[in-house]
């Protein structure tokens, strides 16, 4: 059984400034005096530790199997963390998961001094929580109700496992129900296994494929595990995604084995608001118009990283850099120009939105600048 979480604060109302790189949103916490630097993640359902010993965490005789971004199973080692300093918040007796096994924690801490994740548990319970990228913070409350006379529209968000869900249509007459608000992921995905419930209505299926833009064999996202499967991935451009009483337009989706989920893309465009109390989420265009037209452009390539090297883990059909004859399996020997060493490329990969070129040479030995 979990032990409860303690806040030391009660009717607060709690600004944090934060970071929002690339599509990371990323706070600072206090633990034990020391401050670290968290990705604030809603769709881990603990806050997670990279190094959870040297946090002073303790371990619990016990594990949890969850599933990863990648849609794979992940067993990971329980700890108990007496206190953690969010805001004004000390929590107390905060259960969290270690992956300090796990590759991603030699390329977050160790590359980019990133300590660990803040999961849906503390975020979540009776409160709100307002996020507001265009100011470069959150608003942490639990007093939820400050947030009711906002201007956005509705959706009913349903709780499992401390994250939110919340209902979707890709299509007009297509509703996903479990469509999870994650903000540990940058994009929107959609499940294989949804696409699959479209068999028995046809016209929707052929409308869906209507939207398809590109597709490509690899590996294009990467979770806990590592990265995904090697498989056939397809892109859509979804003309008309609707969210509550808004409309996105033009949204990149890729397909995936894990669960339908829509990540920070959307806070570029607008403030989103989760009231925990009443079961709410709210999205508040930036612009204030009901339509939202988006601006995404999605890379040539994916890359994956394979003991000292940098390969490409999968290139879209309709690329530049597919018709210039980059394949999956060739590997990545110069950025912008220069040697790098792996932290040099995560950083550029994760944390920065600036565009880079990669020089990469195939098998027989050819060269090609992808430019991303």
């Amino acid at each position: 059984m979990e032990t409860p979480l303690k806040l030391s604060e009660k009717h607060f109302i709690d600004t944090i400034p934060v970071r929002f790189v690339n599509g990371r949103i990323i706070a600072d916490v206090q633990i034990h005096g020391r401050t670290y630097s968290f990705i604030v993640d809603t769709g881990s359902s603990r806050t997670v530790l990279f190094n959870p010993r040297e946090m002073g965490a303790k371990p619990i005789n016990e594990v949890s199997k969850l599933q990863d971004a990648t849609g794979k199973e992940v067993i990971f080692r329980n700890y108990l963390l007496d206190s953690l300093r969010f805001g004004k918040n000390l929590i107390r007796n905060i259960e969290v998961y270690d992956i300090s096994k796990r590759s991603i924690v030699y390329h977050m801490s160790d590359c980019s001094n990133i300590e660990g994740m803040i999961g849906a548990d503390i975020l979540a319970g009776k409160k709100g929580l307002k996020f507001d990228m265009l100011n470069k913070r959150l608003i942490y409350t639990d007093m939820p109700d400050i947030f009711e006379n906002e201007v956005g529209s509705v959706s009913p968000i349903s709780v499992a496992y401390n994250c939110p869900s919340f209902s979707i249509s890709p299509l007009e007459g297509w509703s996903i129900t479990n469509c999870l608000f994650d903000t540990g992921s940058r994009i929107m995905r959609l499940s294989y296994y949804n696409i699959n419930d479209l068999i028995i209505r046809p016209e929707l299926l052929e409308a869906l494929e209507a939207q398809a833009v590109d597709s490509c064999r690899g590996s294009i996202s990467g979770g806990v595990s590592g990265f995904q499967r090697d498989t056939l991935v397809t892109l859509y451009n979804l003309k008309n995604l609707m969210i509550g009483g808004s409309v996105l337009n033009n949204t990149p989706c890729a397909t995936t084995f894990g669960s339908v989920l829509i990540g920070t893309v959307l806070l570029k465009y607008g403030a989103v608001t989760l009231d925990y109390r009443r079961h709410i989420m709210k999205f508040s265009p930036y612009s204030g118009k009901i339509d939202v037209k988006m601006a995404e452009e999605h890379d040539q390539c994916f890359f994956i990283s394979k003991k000292d090297k940098i390969l490409v883990g999968s290139v879209w059909l309709n690329s530049k850099a597919y018709k210039a004859g980059v394949r999956k399996g060739d590997e990545v020997i110069k950025i912008d120009g220069r040697d790098y060493d792996y932290c040099d490329y995560y950083n550029m990969v994760q944390f920065d939105d600036k565009e880079h070129t990669y020089t990469v040479r195939n098998i027989e030995g050819k060269i090609f600048d992808v430019v991303q």
